[in-house]
């Protein structure tokens, strides 16, 4: 196992025989390991278009137990399908670079993607089948990314499996029981990705970090690189 204190240690190991510029620089460790989240993501998402590659069950993981709850009912009301029986996650979902299955607890039932837009259509298919299977979507809220449940009123929690833009958020997601673990220590914990591709996100990193004014994209003294990840601290 490599944990992400692991890897922060030997990107800055590694920019350490860069030279005078990447001396010249100090990075905080929650700005390194946003570094390696960017390159990590690219990597990914490079890979799962790739022709004839298949990424190992390594780059996934699971949260076992994802809370839901019934639309409000000023949402429930601004549904443009009437009759529709839908619920969503209680909590948001951490962003998917690819969500790979969404079941129940036991496993027992799995559901079928399908784009918001389209749930008239399913409503109104002429096949019994089709209408009646269990669909998830995914709608912006503004207060974060829903997972949406299409005809399946009875479920109070589900299981999602999917590669991740931030691992530590999937780490200390809420429980069952809506709760995190207060001595959740972030820099201890697994870098999920395979050990393989793991070279070439220090490759990128260094690229990205040896280039000029690499600690401000805008030069705004602000950190641009993202804002959705879980602080080290």
């Amino acid at each position: 196992m490599v944990t992400l204190r692991q890897c922060v240690q030997t990107l800055i190991h590694l920019l350490s025989e860069k030279g005078p510029l990447a001396q010249e620089n100090t990075w905080s460790q929650e700005h390194l390991y946003r570094i390696l989240l960017r390159f990590r993501a690219r990597i990914l998402s490079e890979k799962l278009r790739a022709r004839g590659y298949s990424l190992s069950q390594y780059n996934y993981q699971t949260i076992p137990c994802v809370k839901i709850d019934n639309l409000d009912s000023a949402e429930e009301n601004s549904l443009p399908y009437s009759g529709c029986i839908v619920q969503k996650t209680l909590y948001p979902i951490p962003t998917p670079i690819l969500i790979k299955s969404i079941t129940s607890i036991a496993g027992n039932i799995s559901y079928d993607f399908i784009e918001w837009e389209r749930l008239e259509d399913i409503k109104n298919s002429r096949f019994k089948a089709e209408k009646k299977r269990a669909y998830y979507s995914i709608k912006n809220t503004g207060e974060g990314s829903h997972i949406y449940l299409y005809n399946d009123e009875h479920k109070e929690v589900i299981s999602i499996t999917a590669i991740f833009e931030d691992p530590l958020l999937i780490y200390n997601f809420p429980n069952c029981e809506g709760e995190t673990d207060p001595c959740f220590a972030p820099l201890d914990t697994e870098f999920i990705l395979d050990p393989d591709l793991l070279p070439l996100v220090y490759e990128l990193a260094i690229k990205s970090l040896s280039q000029p004014r690499a600690t401000d994209i805008l030069d705004n003294k602000i950190d641009d690189i993202t804002t959705t990840q879980m602080p080290l601290k």
